[in-house]
C-alpha cells in the first residue's frame, strides 16, 4: 500500500515516526509529498536551530539543522556540508538539482545529510524546512567560527535568538563588524543574542539593532565592555571577561538611579577578565557613592539566577544588599571582587518594607 494511501489518521501516526531528515527527503518528491507532511502540524516542534558556517576552500555556505522536539526532549540532526568530502559509507543523492552526499555517522543520530551550498541554495533549503516545520517552531541561528555574510542566512524567516561562536579560534584574530551589523538590520529585534568572539576591529554602531535585543551576552566583552553596556538598550545583558574602569561603572549605574539611562534593563551581570584591575574594586567605594543598603534581618536575602553561555548550568548568587532609584524602585546589587550584579525589582524599597519581603 502507498504511503499517502493510508488513512489520514494512521498517516499522521506513521510521519511522527519518521526522522526529519527523511520527511525532508519524502518532501522533495511531490508537492502532494510536502502537503500531506504538513498536515501533521508538528505543534510539538518548539523550535529549528540552523547553524551555519563558511566553508574555506569554496567559500560556500556550511549548515547543519536541530529541531528541538517536546515529544522526544532531544534534537534530531539534519546537517550540510561539502560534496567535495569524501565519506565512508556514505552515497549520492541530489537535492534540488544539488548533488550532494548522505551519511550516517551515529546511531544516536540515524539522518545526517553533509552538503555545501551557494546562497540560493541554502534559501531553498531553509524555505522547505521551515515549510514543512516551522508554522508553530522559533528559529534561532547560530553562526560558528565567522561572521558569515547574510546571503547565507535565513533572513526571510522569523528568527528570534542569534548565537556567535568562535570557540577554538585564536583570540587575537580581529572580527569585522560589517557582515555583523548588515544582520541585525535584516532581522527582527531578538529576544536573544550571544556572541562568543575576540576582538572586534571597530566599534558596533550605536544605532545598531544589536543592542536592541532583550537578552545580550558577550563571552570576549573586553575593551569593548564600557561601549556595549551604554549602548543597550534591552532588558537582561551578561558581560564576561569584561574590562573596565570602576569609576566609569559606578557612573552608569547613577544614571540608572536617577532614571537617565538603562530604564528597561532588569539584571546587569558583569565578571572581569584577567586582565581587570582588580585592585581598583573598592567596594566601599561603591557603596559611598551609590548609598547601597543592607536589607533587615527580617527579609530572607534572595537567591539571583545569573545569565550565563548558552548550554552551560546557570550560576546564582545570594545578594544581601541593594540600591534605589528615585522613583523608589529597588535594585539588588552586589559587588565583589571582579563581579557585579544588579537584579532590579518591580517594587519600591517603602513597598519591600511594609510587606516584609522581597520576592
Amino acid at each position: 500500500m502507498k504511503l499517502f494511501n493510508f488513512p489520514l489518521v494512521v498517516l499522521d501516526n506513521i510521519l511522527k515516526q519518521i526522522p526529519y531528515g527523511n520527511l525532508f527527503l519524502i518532501s522533495l518528491c511531490s508537492k502532494k509529498s510536502i502537503s500531506m507532511i504538513q498536515m501533521v502540524g508538528w505543534k510539538h516542534i518548539k523550535e529549528i536551530l540552523y547553524i551555519i558556517g563558511i566553508h574555506e576552500e569554496s567559500e560556500k555556505g556550511v549548515v547543519f539543522i536541530y529541531i528541538v522536539d517536546k515529544l522526544k526532549n532531544r534534537s534530531e540532526v539534519f546537517s550540510m556540508q561539502a560534496f567535495s568530502f569524501t565519506m565512508r559509507g556514505s552515497s549520492e543523492i541530489t537535492i534540488f538539482d544539488k548533488k550532494t552526499r548522505w551519511w550516517h555517522p551515529y546511531e544516536t543520530h540515524p539522518f545526517e545529510i553533509f552538503l555545501l551550498g551557494d546562497d540560493i541554495f541554502l534559501q531553498k533549503i531553509y524555505t522547505q524546512f521551515d515549510n514543512l516545520f516551522g508554522k508553530h517552531a522559533e528559529t534561532t541561528v547560530e553562526q560558528l567560527y565567522t561572521i558569515c555574510p547574510k546571503k547565507f542566512l535565513p533572513i526571510h524567516l522569523n528568527i528570534v535568538r542569534s548565537h556567535y561562536r568562535g570557540v577554538g579560534l585564536n583570540p587575537n584574530y580581529t572580527y569585522d563588524l560589517k557582515d555583523l551589523e548588515d544582520y541585525f538590520e535584516s532581522i527582527p529585534e531578538q529576544e536573544y543574542v550571544e556572541l562568543n568572539m575576540a576582538k572586534m576591529n571597530t566599534p558596533l554602531n550605536p544605532d545598531s539593532k544589536f543592542f536592541n535585543a532583550s537578552r545580550l551576552v558577550m563571552f570576549y566583552s573586553e575593551n569593548n565592555t564600557e561601549h556595549i553596556l551604554e549602548n543597550f538598550k534591552g532588558e537582561n545583558i551578561c558581560l564576561l571577561n569584561a574590562n573596565f574602569q570602576c569609576e566609569w561603572i559606578i557612573v552608569q549605574l547613577k544614571r540608572w538611579k536617577s532614571k537617565e539611562g538603562y530604564l528597561g534593563l532588569k539584571k546587569l551581570y558583569i565578571k572581569c577578565s584577567l586582565s581587570f584591575d582588580f585592585n581598583s574594586m573598592d567596594s566601599e567605594e561603591f557603596e559611598k557613592e551609590l548609598n547601597m543598603k543592607t536589607l533587615p534581618p527580617s527579609i530572607l536575602p534572595p537567591v539571583v539566577e545569573l545569565t550565563q553561555m548558552h548550554g552551560l548550568f546557570p550560576a546564582e548568587v545570594t545578594i544581601p544588599t541593594y540600591i534605589t532609584r528615585n522613583d523608589g524602585i529597588v535594585a539588588l546589587l552586589s559587588v565583589t571582587l571582579g563581579m557585579i550584579v544588579l537584579s532590579v525589582r518591580n517594587f519600591t524599597e517603602e513597598e519591600m518594607l511594609e510587606g516584609n519581603c522581597i520576592e
